[in-house]
C-alpha cells in the first residue's frame, strides 16, 4: 500500500472513531473561558408589584333590621286611653287598678307580636296613705290626709253637720263621734276647729267634685284631731252610714310605706332603642293626660313601628319617685342604647306661658332632632324644660347614658287633680304627637349603626 493510501486509510477510520464517539470532542479550553477573564456579576432588578388595594370599610350594621312600619291610628290610640282612664280607673302605685292597667298593656303588646313580661319591684316611698272604713260595709275607702293633719286613727259614728259652720254643730251633736262635712265656703282649718271645739274626735271632709283632693289646715292650725277628705263619689254612701249609725274608723297616716309594683316591658330581640311611658297615676285623679295618653301612644308606635331591638317600657310607680324606670336600670344593661323616646302627658296641648308643648331636656341633640321633624311637619313644638321640681323617666335613663327626651304636650291645668279626665283631654292634640312621634321614630330606625 503506497503511502497516500495508508494515509487515506488513516483517515478514514479516525472518521469512524470519531461517529462511534457521539460528534465534536473539542478540548476543554475551547468550552471555558481563560482563567485571566473576570465572571461578570448581573444583579436581578424585581418588577414592583402594584400596591394592594385598602379594603373600603363595611357599612355599620342596621341595629334594627328592616322595620315593619304603618301608618299609626290615633283612633286606636284613643280608645287605649279611654280604657284606661274610665274602665280601669285611678291607678296609684302598688294598687290593683295599677296592676289591672299593667294586664291591659300587657295584652295589647303581645297582641303586637312582642315578648311580654311584667318585672316586678319593691320599692318604698313617702306618701299618703289616709283611709275610711265603715264596719261590716266593705273594703276601706281611699282618703287623703289634708296638711296639718295629725296622723292616727279613730272611730266613732257619723254625723253629718253640713259645710261644718259653728251653727251647724249647734244642730249636730258630734261629740265622741267623727264629724261628715261638706267641702266649700268655708276654710278647711274653720271646719276642722269647729268641728274639735265641739268635741268630735275626727273629720271627713266630702269633695264637692267626682275624686279626691288635695287642702292644707294651715300652718299652726291648733288641730289635734285626724282630718280627712275622700271623693265626691262617696257622699250618698256616708250621707246612709251616718243615718243608720254605722261606725266607721278614720285613719290618716302620711309617711313612708313599702309596695309593690312592675313594669311592662315589651321586646323584639336585643334592646337597642327604647319607647317608653309611665301608667301610673296620683291617688285623687284618673290621669287622662298624666299619663294614659304617653301609655296609649307608646302602645300604638309599638304596633306600627315593629322592628329588631326596638323594645317598649310601661314604667310603674313613676308618680311616687320614679321608680320604675330606676328598677329596670338598675336590673338590665342598658349602656348600648341608642336611644330612650319617653312620652308624658301627650294629648292636650297647653296654651299658657310655660305651658306649651316641648321636648324635654332642651339641651339634648335628640331634642334639637325632634324640634326639626316637628318643624318639617308643619308644628312649632320646641325643645325645652320641666317647671322647677318635676321630672319624668327620662332622666333615669340619661343619668344611664342613654341619649333620651320626653315628648310633652304641656297643658298642665288638670294634671294630679279629679280634672284629668278623658273630657279634658283632645284626639286632635294626641293626634300631633302620634304623626310627629311616628315620623321621629322612622328615621331613627332607618339610621346605619343608630
Amino acid at each position: 500500500m503506497t503511502y497516500f493510501a495508508r494515509r487515506l486509510l488513516l483517515l478514514a477510520l479516525a472518521a469512524l472513531l470519531l461517529a462511534a464517539c457521539g460528534g465534536d470532542q473539542r478540548p476543554a479550553a475551547v468550552a471555558t473561558a481563560p482563567a485571566s477573564t473576570p465572571t461578570a456579576t448581573v444583579t436581578s432588578t424585581p418588577t414592583p408589584m402594584p400596591p394592594t388595594p385598602t379594603p373600603e370599610p363595611s357599612p355599620p350594621p342596621d341595629p334594627f333590621g328592616v322595620p315593619e312600619l304603618s301608618d299609626p291610628d290615633v283612633d286606636r290610640a284613643y280608645e287605649d286611653m279611654r280604657t284606661l282612664v274610665v274602665d280601669i280607673g285611678i291607678r296609684p302605685a302598688g294598687t290593683e287598678e295599677e296592676r289591672e292597667a299593667a294586664e291591659y298593656i300587657a295584652a295589647q303588646l303581645r297582641e303586637a307580636g312582642y315578648v311580654v313580661q311584667l318585672e316586678e319591684f319593691e320599692t318604698s316611698y313617702r306618701g299618703d296613705h289616709s283611709t275610711l272604713a265603715a264596719t261590716g260595709e266593705g273594703p276601706s275607702m281611699q282618703a287623703l290626709a289634708l296638711a296639718g293633719s295629725r296622723n292616727g286613727t279613730a272611730t266613732g259614728a257619723l254625723v253629718h253637720a253640713g259645710l261644718g259652720s259653728p251653727e251647724a254643730f249647734r244642730d249636730a251633736d258630734v261629740d265622741g263621734a267623727i264629724a261628715l262635712l261638706d267641702r266649700g265656703l268655708i276654710p278647711f282649718r274653720d271646719k276642722a276647729r269647729a268641728a274639735q271645739d265641739a268635741g268630735a274626735i275626727g273629720v271627713v271632709i266630702v269633695n264637692s267634685e267626682p275624686g279626691l283632693f288635695g287642702g292644707t289646715l294651715g300652718e299652726l292650725a291648733g288641730v289635734t284631731i285626724p282630718v280627712i277628705g275622700v271623693r265626691g263619689q262617696a257622699r250618698e254612701p256616708l250621707r246612709a252610714l251616718s243615718e243608720d249609725g254605722t261606725p266607721v274608723t278614720v285613719t290618716a297616716e302620711v309617711g313612708s310605706r313599702s309596695l309593690t309594683s312592675q313594669n311592662v316591658v315589651g321586646r323584639n330581640g336585643e334592646c337597642r332603642g327604647y319607647l317608653g311611658a309611665h301608667y301610673d297615676t296620683v291617688p285623687y285623679g284618673p290621669g287622662a293626660n298624666d299619663n294614659a295618653s304617653g301609655t296609649a301612644l307608646i302602645i300604638e308606635l309599638a304596633r306600627t313601628h315593629r322592628a329588631e331591638g326596638l323594645c317598649v317600657i310601661a314604667f310603674g310607680a313613676e308618680e311616687v319617685g320614679l321608680h320604675g324606670s330606676q328598677a329596670f336600670v338598675d336590673a338590665h344593661d342598658v349602656s348600648d342604647a341608642l336611644f330612650l323616646l319617653n312620652f308624658d302627658m301627650v294629648a292636650r296641648i297647653g296654651q299658657r306661658a310655660n305651658d306649651g308643648p316641648r321636648f324635654i331636656p332642651s339641651t339634648a341633640a335628640l331634642s334639637a332632632r325632634a324640634a326639626d321633624v316637628a318643624d318639617r311637619l308643619g308644628y312649632g313644638i320646641l325643645p325645652g324644660d320641666f317647671p322647677l321640681g318635676a321630672a319624668s323617666d327620662h332622666v333615669i335613663f340619661e343619668e344611664a347614658g342613654v341619649p333620651a327626651i320626653t315628648v310633652h304636650s304641656g297643658g298642665s291645668e288638670f294634671i294630679h287633680t279629679s280634672m284629668d279626665t278623658i273630657d279634658t283631654v283632645f284626639r286632635d292634640d294626641l293626634a300631633i304627637f302620634l304623626e310627629v312621634s311616628s315620623e321621629l321614630l322612622r328615621e331613627l330606625l332607618a339610621e346605619p349603626g343608630g
